[in-house]
């Protein structure tokens, strides 16, 4: 569904989780930074079977703006967005 939105309107930030059913999140950031290069992308995750959340975070930062692990109180969330769009 996210590929669908980001496709058809414009938004200055996304927040993807690293593991999801049918996509990673790396390959979710790494279309989006190809199609939309100036969105900024919060990544979280945290971590799952075979990755660890350093590990997801590090590899996240790769091309999203901001990773957070899990778990996160609301305010982190709200820090990373104001934090990457203060980057703008």
């Amino acid at each position: 569904q996210a590929e669908n939105f980001i496709k058809t309107q414009t938004y200055d930030v996304m927040i993807t989780d690293i593991m999801m059913p049918n996509k990673t999140g790396f390959d979710l950031i790494n279309e989006t930074k190809d199609s939309n290069p100036k969105m900024k992308i919060i990544a979280i995750s945290g971590g799952g079977n075979y990755l660890t959340s350093d590990l997801a975070r590090h590899l996240a930062n790769l091309r999203a703006d901001k990773a957070l692990t899990k778990p996160f109180m609301p305010s982190d969330i709200t820090d990373a967005i104001k934090e990457v769009l203060s980057e703008s």
